[in-house]
């Protein structure tokens, strides 16, 4: 599903493009959860009722007011066999939907057929439809089966609704944490009454000369549109409204991106229009790297020579084959050799042109001086310090992320890096590959720093993890992604020419393009929810903010947990340590998160699927969030530093 811009600069575009941009501010829907005891006392009667039938302690449970559905549930309900609180379950009578036994207790069919089980049985509680979810959901099974991440899109009568969903984690054989987004009444919904040929006129009207072709089919859609923006300005339980739409791609004329629009299916309304690209001893295969910047201040700023190519697909007399980790090729290999960086992983695309490279000894991409399109003199014309760089970060870094998410097909597929394009200070990713400019603009070459590369691969695991969009705020999890990977807070080193402004709180020595160590920037205080309201001006974030600006909090809370809140008592971690939890927390709890907050400071992190109670869950080691988690203690402390914990658990 199409989402909101996520580079890390937009590219460069005709000024006269922002005319055609549309946004209905009812798109940008802010769930209304209350606690229990917050609601009206007939409202929470009702509510207690709910909750006793379905084991879940009264603190322990947010409602969302709009929909009228459970916007966050903990609980410790046994629903596969595990080892977690009061899982007495037996493998041999573990069955799944129907009644048909499901085989092995961590089969994505089975553990999918006793979820919606349990849907059903507390049909009345949840106000859940399975029928309305495809069938089966997303199941992402960890570590054989220790924690399972579930997402349920909803599909009404053959018709997506976006950004509405179920979100469920089993941690330990138990249900752990559950709840619904955006997951409106049906009820009195408009049909569609607008055909694709009438709103495709629609939008050929708005643009004019301007209008392109189509680069996606069109889809009929349904969106949640906010019903007022108070709880006095609504009735509960209809707080949105779930409108048909036609989901239209078409390109603009001259001005870069893939734009989609939203044209209401009853009144030919365009709701939006928007760019939704996401703005890093045998024969050996090797060249040079710059391992993090191009700045030039050594080591890492500095081209490294000889470093190895991995997973490179390499042409032999006898046949293809894949280098390792080290850039070696498998066994001794006679005659010559040739590769044009098109691997097993990672295949670069360089506009500057092709890369091609034999030789009757190791292949060496060599070195050279220069930016953008210089070249050593070998290897073709795209043999750029970008296509190089980029092929071994990008190898790295995925890598690195199989070694958590074995079972994540996107890794294990082949990504394409499109590298030195005719544009500046501009990285994206728009779906399908990752996109880099070249230099100019008062910008460094972004396909020369191996932050940046890590910053737009992240957006691309953002969009294919246990829930299969794009986070939000989307620039959180991207900065993060890159800050473990290389152990720093600065994004993308070099690539401005100064340091980075911060929305109103600069960085002092930074020239990347974020800052995520709040002692580094010019208050020297953490970024929380009452900054954001202060400071972020209008965008598509959960406070309503820029995402760019709203990320802050997401990346300083991940920052600080491996930098400041482990090494500190009671975990007490070394540097090393701490690095490598946070990083393990983030591969798998971050890949459960939606919003990853909601905007009511100062306990913002109670959606279940943000990113704290993920984090728990992932942390949780008895299949009981309720008891505490062995990290919980860190964990809180760096989420509620920046509003973004719940007080409970």
């Amino acid at each position: 599903m199409a989402g909101p811009a996520a580079a890390v600069l937009a590219p460069d575009r005709p000024p006269d493009v922002s005319a055609f941009e549309v946004r209905d501010p009812r798109l940008s829907v802010r769930p209304a959860t209350l606690r229990v005891g917050d609601l009206p006392p007939r409202s929470a009667a009702a509510a207690r009722r709910e909750l006793e039938a379905l084991g879940v302690e009264f603190e322990h449970a947010r409602l969302d007011l709009r929909t009228g559905r459970w916007g966050t549930l903990i609980l410790s309900r046994p629903l596969i066999p595990g080892s977690g609180v009061g899982n007495r379950l037996i493998s041999e009578e573990w069955q799944g939907e129907a009644g048909a036994r499901a085989g092995p207790p961590a089969t994505e069919s089975g553990i999918w057929g006793l979820f919606v089980d349990f849907l059903r049985l507390h049909a009345a509680e949840l106000r859940l439809d399975p029928a309305e979810m495809p069938r089966p959901g997303r199941v992402t099974v960890h570590q054989e089966g220790r924690l399972v991440q579930i997402f349920a899109p909803r599909v009404l009568a053959g018709v997506p609704v976006r950004d509405s969903y179920v979100t469920a984690v089993v941690n330990h054989g138990n249900l752990v944490l559950l709840g619904a987004r955006n997951w409106g009444d049906a009820r009195g919904a408009p049909e569609p009454s607008l055909g694709v040929a009438e709103a495709t006129a629609v939008v050929r009207a708005h643009l004019g000369d301007r209008a392109g072709e189509p680069w996606g089919r069109a889809t009929l859609e349904r969106v949640p549109l906010a019903v007022g923006e108070t709880l006095a300005e609504f009735e509960p339980g209809r707080g949105l409204e779930l409108r048909p739409v036609w989901a239209l791609r078409l390109r603009v004329v001259d001005a870069p991106g893939r734009w989609e629009a939203l044209v209401d299916a009853v009144t030919g309304e365009i709701l939006a229009f928007e760019d939704t690209n996401r703005y890093a001893t045998s024969r050996r295969v090797q060249g040079g790297v710059y391992p993090v910047s191009n700045d030039g201040v050594p080591p890492d700023g500095v081209e490294q020579a000889g470093w190895p190519m991995p997973f490179d697909r390499v042409a032999t007399e006898q046949g293809e084959v894949v280098t390792d980790t080290g850039g070696n090729l498998p066994s001794p290999v006679d005659g010559k050799i040739a590769s044009s960086l098109d691997g097993a992983y990672v295949l670069m695309s360089d506009t500057c042109g092709a890369i091609d490279l034999t030789s009757d000894g190791d292949l060496d991409f060599g070195v050279s001086g220069g930016d953008d399109c210089t070249t050593p003199g070998v290897g073709g014309p795209g043999n750029t310090h970008s296509s190089r760089t980029g092929f071994y970060a990008l190898n790295r870094i995925l890598e690195h992320a199989r070694s958590h998410l074995p079972g994540n097909p996107w890794l294990g597929a082949q990504l394409t890096a499109q590298v030195n394009l005719d544009l500046s200070c501009a990285a994206w990713w728009n779906g399908e590959t990752l996109n880099f400019s070249r230099s100019g603009g008062g910008c460094a070459n972004p396909g020369e720093a191996t932050g940046i590369y890590d910053h737009e691969w992240g957006h691309g695991l953002d969009d294919n993890d246990a829930v299969p969009t794009i986070s939000n705020p989307s620039e959180g999890i991207a900065d993060v992604y890159s800050a473990l990977h290389l152990d720093t807070s600065c994004i993308g080193r070099s690539f401005l020419p100064g340091n980075c402004g911060g929305y109103g709180d600069p960085c002092v020595a930074c020239t990347g393009v974020r800052e995520i160590d709040w002692e580094r920037r010019l208050s020297g205080q953490p970024h929380d929810l009452d900054w954001i309201d202060a400071n972020c001006t209008s965008g598509t974030g959960p406070c309503g903010g820029i995402v760019h600006c709203e990320s802050a909090v997401v990346s300083e809370a991940v920052w600080d947990l491996a930098k400041r809140t482990l090494p500190a008592p009671p975990s007490s971690f070394d540097a090393n340590t701490a690095l490598v939890a946070a990083t393990y927390l983030t591969y798998l709890g971050g890949g459960g998160v939606g919003d990853w907050y909601q905007c009511t400071a100062p306990f913002g992190g109670c959606n279940a699927d943000g990113g704290y109670l993920n984090y728990l869950a992932a942390d949780d080691d008895n299949g009981d969030l309720t008891d505490g988690t062995p990290h919980m203690s860190a964990i809180f402390r760096a989420f509620d530093l920046h509003q973004i914990a719940c007080d409970s658990p």
